[in-house]
């Protein structure tokens, strides 16, 4: 997940992109999302790939501290 662009301007900005980039991800893998709240949104795009591909699964978020400094 990376956050590095565009400027987040608020909480509605910043769920978009996490929503965007969770979909984006889940089609990449072929698995279909069902939960509509985020963090369960995340935990279960993580428990499918890795039921799907049989291994653990990595996350790695890039940027993670750009929203924040761009509300400063």
């Amino acid at each position: 997940m990376d956050f590095a662009e565009g400027v987040v301007s608020g909480t509605d900005t910043l769920e978009e992109i996490i929503n965007s980039t969770l979909n984006y991800h889940a089609e990449m893998y072929g698995i279909e999302l069902k939960e509509r709240l985020l963090n369960l949104k995340l935990k279960e795009l993580v428990r499918k790939t890795s039921e799907k591909y049989a291994s653990k699964v990595v996350v790695l978020i890039d940027e993670y501290d750009k929203p924040i400094l761009d509300r400063i």
